[in-house]
């Protein structure tokens, strides 16, 4: 019997371990590194936010309107240079300017040198067109439609208008000459354009052009061949052109 208990006693299984255990070891981890071997690094992560491709944004928005406003500022300022250069080179030779604006030395310098070379007459014709805007009614017409005329000699056109209204009108005209090109040489010393005029209801208003062509014009390249030329006026309603305006 004490045979048996001594048998059973030594067949029973160990006691539980309450404390920690230990896991086999591993390879890769627990086996002995060769001296010389390379230490493998760890791989790092870079998370961007997105604030530095903002922040070069807003310093290219910063470089361009810094930009802008440097253009800008130079070319108001050679907007006012403009005029001293003008004064100090062209006017007193009287380049590039209206007639009725040559110094008394830049127009005896022409003089002369029209005196010394001549240039040749040249006949033109001018034909008058007319228009009037969508709210102005009036009729307003040429009372000729073409003259002829010397380059150089002034010449002078009549244009009509009448209100078919019952109310008193205000008007503002603008021309156009054609070919555009021409435009610098088209002088006038009489003209309605861009003034004011007022229509009284069932008016009729004869109003009058005196201009003249430089003689400039026959020596430019570019124009000199021409034979005709169109004067374009258009008339329009300076009240609804208010209205429009102060409601914007």
């Amino acid at each position: 019997m004490d045979a048996l208990v001594a048998g059973v006693a030594g067949s029973a299984p160990p006691p539980p371990v309450t404390g920690s255990t230990s896991t086999p070891p591993s390879p890769a981890t627990d086996a002995p590194k060769a001296e010389g071997a390379a230490i493998p690094r760890k791989r790092r992560i870079r998370m961007d936010s997105g604030y530095a491709d903002k922040g070069t944004s807003y310093d290219e928005r910063g470089t361009f309107f810094s930009t802008f406003m440097s253009v800008g500022l130079v070319s108001l300022g050679c907007s006012f240079l403009f005029v001293p250069i003008y004064r100090i080179f062209c006017a007193p030779a009287g380049h590039g300017a209206d007639p009725k604006f040559y110094t008394p030395e830049g127009q005896r310098e022409r003089e002369e040198r029209n005196r010394e070379s001549p240039l040749p007459k040249k006949l033109i014709r001018m034909r008058f067109l007319s228009d009037v805007g969508n709210t102005m009614p009036i009729a307003f017409v040429p009372l000729q439609s073409s003259i002829e005329m010397l380059i150089g000699e002034p010449a002078l056109a009549f244009y009509s208008a009448y209100n078919r209204s019952n109310r008193t009108l205000l008007g503002v005209s603008s021309y156009t000459i054609a070919p555009p090109e021409a435009t610098n040489y088209l002088n006038k010393i009489q003209c309605f354009c861009f003034e004011e005029q007022r229509f009284k209801p069932h008016e009729l208003v004869e109003m009058p052009v005196f201009f003249f062509i430089d003689r400039d014009f026959l020596n430019d390249p570019l124009i000199n061949w021409l034979d005709e030329m169109i004067l374009h006026y258009t008339f329009f309603n300076l009240e609804r052109t208010r209205d429009v305006i102060m409601r914007a």
